[in-house]
């Protein structure tokens, strides 16, 4: 886990029914002794929302305080989740595509310096929603790839903060965290928003440019323009070879977009993702 984002404070997002622990507010309580500790100076923040029109909310108002302050958080959220999204104290359910919006938003006002920490099962599954279109909805995502017991992640998250507040060392915290689960394979998922645009759009040409589905997108692009009477003379092959001319440019329009180089120019030294890289994310991944 290479830490190259910035932020100014942690901000715990608790939404859990009041019969359940209240882990949100234990892991609070010792991330202002650490913080006390070692003088980190980021001022632990708890806020208990009970809907999800209350941690909507918050999301706005963290979002106007990075814009109007410069202060920018970790989110580090503790509820409920499943492979959709999560479930809240009241009962309501906030899917990854609903949550992703007001992530990208805070992410847009931190110049994409936001890390999102999810305490809740199968958290890492929050860059499910992502498509090429998309801005990054965060720096980076730290969650578990499975069903947890709200004691092993309150007590796993605990050692990755004291590693964190004790070293800076983002990548000894992390294993730091997947050690306290277990050994032979991790528990939780670091993705780097490099890694997620890597991912999304390698699913993307896998789904859109394998050849019986370009053959048929071409097909139906043909129709349709004949349908208009702007038919192309050389027909679908034309259009075949129209979007596979053009698929590196719209990589690069996308690319520029996912990170923000079109609002904050200086991000371009930090993310260097290539179109071959995403042609070669399969063999990344095995070497993993």
């Amino acid at each position: 886990m290479n830490i190259s984002a910035h932020f100014s404070k942690i901000v715990v997002i608790q939404s859990i029914p009041s019969t359940e622990l209240h882990t949100g507010t234990e892991l609070h309580k010792e991330l202002e002794n650490l913080d006390a500790w070692h003088a980190r100076g980021l001022m632990p923040e708890l806020h208990n929302v009970i809907t999800k029109s209350e941690l909507l909310e918050l999301l706005l108002k963290l979002e106007e305080t990075a814009r109007l302050e410069g202060d920018w958080p970790v989110l580090h959220f503790e509820t409920h989740g499943n492979q959709q999204g999560l479930g809240l104290a009241s009962g309501e359910f906030i899917t990854w595509d609903e949550l992703k919006i007001p992530l990208v938003n805070l992410n847009i006002q931190t110049r994409n310096n936001l890390l999102v920490v999810l305490a809740a099962c199968y958290g890492a599954y929050l860059t499910s929603a992502l498509v090429p279109t998309d801005r990054a909805p965060c720096w980076g995502l730290i969650g578990p790839n499975e069903v947890m017991y709200d004691s092993v992640l309150l007590k796993s998250f605990l050692e990755f903060y004291t590693e964190l507040f004790a070293t800076g060392n983002g990548s000894a915290s992390l294993k730091r965290l997947n050690a306290t689960v277990r050994s032979d394979k991790p528990s939780f998922t670091f993705s780097q928003c490099e890694f997620m645009f890597k991912m999304v759009y390698h699913k993307y040409l896998q789904n859109y440019f394998s050849p019986p589905v370009l053959k048929k997108r071409a097909i139906d692009l043909y129709h349709e323009a004949k349908r208009r009477g702007a038919a192309p003379a050389g027909g679908p092959g034309e259009i075949k070879r129209n979007l596979l001319r053009t698929r590196e440019d719209y990589f690069l329009s996308h690319r520029e977009n996912f990170f923000m180089f079109d609002l904050y120019p200086e991000n371009r030294k930090r993310f260097s993702v290539t179109y071959q890289d995403v042609l070669n994310f399969n063999e990344l991944l095995t070497g993993l």
